[in-house]
């Protein structure tokens, strides 16, 4: 389930849950870069919180791109934020 939430401030907010039969198959990663791509085709500032202990949540954001840690939040989750940068439309590819 994808969710690109907008603010008034010129940001977005990137959310995912992907099922256990789904995983490892790359949707995530593919999710996560669309909807970077979708956040930057408008110019907003892409963020997402992610728990320190959701290793693949961590590697589907690492493999769309570089982010920066903007905040350490209560309960071992991290505020980032990807570049502001020009992205190519996603394929997903199974």
């Amino acid at each position: 389930m994808p969710l690109l939430k907008l603010a008034p401030t010129g940001s977005a907010f990137i959310g995912l849950l992907v099922g256990p039969a789904h995983t490892g198959k790359g949707i995530g990663r593919f999710i996560v870069a669309y909807l970077y791509w979708q956040a930057s085709l408008a110019g907003l500032r892409t963020r997402s919180t992610i728990s320190r202990h959701n290793a693949a949540s961590l590697r589907s954001h690492q493999a769309v791109a570089d982010f920066t840690v903007i905040a350490e939040l209560p309960n071992d989750y991290l505020l980032i934020e990807f570049p502001r940068v020009g992205r190519e439309r996603p394929v997903l590819g199974l």
